[in-house]
C-alpha cells in the first residue's frame, strides 16, 4: 500500500505466479494494470517478445496520456 506509482503486473498463464496471484497483489497497488500473457511459463518477455513489449508500452502511453490502468 505504500507504493503510490502505477505498476503493470505482468503474469504468464503458466508461471508459478498464477495469475490469481497477480489479481491479489493488484488490490495492494493502486494504481494498478495487469496483464496475463497466454504462451509463456516463467520469462513472457522473451517467450512472447511479440506481445510482451506492446503491452508494456502500451501501459506506459496510458500513464503518459493520463488515461490510467
Amino acid at each position: 500500500p505504500a507504493i503510490k506509482v502505477p505498476c503493470l503486473m505482468a503474469t504468464s498463464q503458466h508461471d508459478k505466479l498464477t495469475p490469481a496471484c497477480a489479481v491479489r497483489m493488484k488490490s495492494g497497488l493502486p494504481p494498478a494494470g495487469r496483464h496475463v500473457f497466454p504462451n509463456s511459463g516463467r520469462m513472457p518477455f522473451y517467450e512472447e517478445l511479440q506481445a510482451y513489449y506492446p503491452a508494456s508500452l502500451d501501459f506506459l502511453a496510458r500513464q503518459r496520456q493520463g488515461t490510467g490502468v
